[in-house]
């Protein structure tokens, strides 16, 4: 058994556990060792009564029914050890138990505030079951998101924004070989890249989405691999009048509410333009004066104008550069 610390708590029926590098290991108590992180039956001659993440998940749901607050899908109440430790000592009176929750309240309130303002993107979070019951492959350490080659035959399906709090930044080449049959994809908002050949051989996909967080799409496009760099601001050493391109794509869809991505091009286009055209169209999708879709993979781009959208005005619009 490695070394391990003690350390009082607000009880004295109640000590923290600390390992050697000071990190939390559990509780003592009277009864025995509560929230474990430790993978053994008995610590220090006391036994484990409970291991860290079941006593946190019965901490929370008790705290989610007292504290009365509505709470974001995927979002976790924080716990730290001297929460743990007002659940499991047995000298916590009553009026101590009310100041503590009325605290706890005004805490996660806060905490709530600071999840919404910094994770707009995270519209659809599961946990790593929830991923792996749809097949789903994930690689915390990148963000990239996949399946796992198993059969499923799904036909519509909603990508994850996270798995257990971590954001899925990038869809992988071949991402649904495992649903033959999909019909109908959401990305969400969390989705920066979209790499060549992620929905390949998905011949019964009618419809998917354009996440507004998109960074990079990686695709073939009329037989000749081409990488775009959707950012706002740099691709190329000499600046290309990308705010122009928004302002002029802008005017053609106020006069032509609905049209497609080929109608803004002309007939003998450059890739320089196609790519920049493409920027501008995005650019507008973001600031919500556009709506994009496409019935099949690398098929036709559907726009469409938002109704009541403002006249883009140029010199608020990002630049290209490469």
């Amino acid at each position: 058994m490695e070394m391990l610390l003690y350390q009082s708590t607000q009880f004295r029926d109640v000590k923290k556990i600390l390992d050697r590098a000071h990190g939390f290991a559990g509780l003592l108590t009277a009864g025995g060792i509560e929230a474990s992180r430790l993978d053994v039956p008995f610590v220090c001659d006391q036994k484990v009564l409970s291991r860290y993440d079941d006593a946190c998940a019965d901490i929370r749901r008790i705290l989610t029914m007292q504290l009365g607050l509505e709470l974001p899908k995927g979002f976790s109440i924080p716990l730290e050890a001297e929460d743990l430790a007002v659940f499991f000592s047995q000298q916590c009176g009553l009026q101590q138990m009310q100041d503590y929750l009325a605290q706890k309240r005004e805490r996660t309130q806060a905490d709530i505030q600071t999840w919404l303002r910094d994770r707009p993107w995270d519209t659809h979070p599961v946990t790593a079951a929830q991923a792996a019951a749809q097949n789903f492959a994930f690689d915390a350490a990148t963000g990239r998101i996949g399946t796992d080659g198993c059969f499923n035959a799904g036909t519509v399906l909603e990508l994850p924004s996270s798995v257990d709090g971590v954001r899925v930044r990038r869809l992988a080449s071949y991402a649904m070989v495992s649903y033959t049959y999909l019909d109908t994809l959401l990305l969400p908002d969390s989705i920066e890249t979209v790499e060549p050949y992620a929905f390949y051989d998905k011949v019964h996909l009618r419809s998917t989405n354009l996440p507004r967080g998109l960074a990079v799409i990686c695709a073939d496009l009329d037989g000749k691999r081409q990488t775009f760099l959707l950012e706002a601001e740099h691709v190329a050493p000499h600046r290309v009048p990308l705010d122009l391109t928004v302002a002029s794509v802008d005017r053609f869809t106020m006069a032509h509410q609905t049209c497609t991505f080929r109608e803004l091009l002309d007939g003998d286009a450059t890739t320089e333009q196609l790519v920049v055209t493409f920027l501008a169209m995005l650019e507008l999708a973001k600031r919500g004066s556009l709506t994009l879709s496409q019935d099949e993979i690398f098929g036709t781009i559907q726009i469409n104008r938002v109704e009541g959208a403002e006249a883009y005005v140029p010199g608020e619009g990002p630049e290209l550069t490469e």
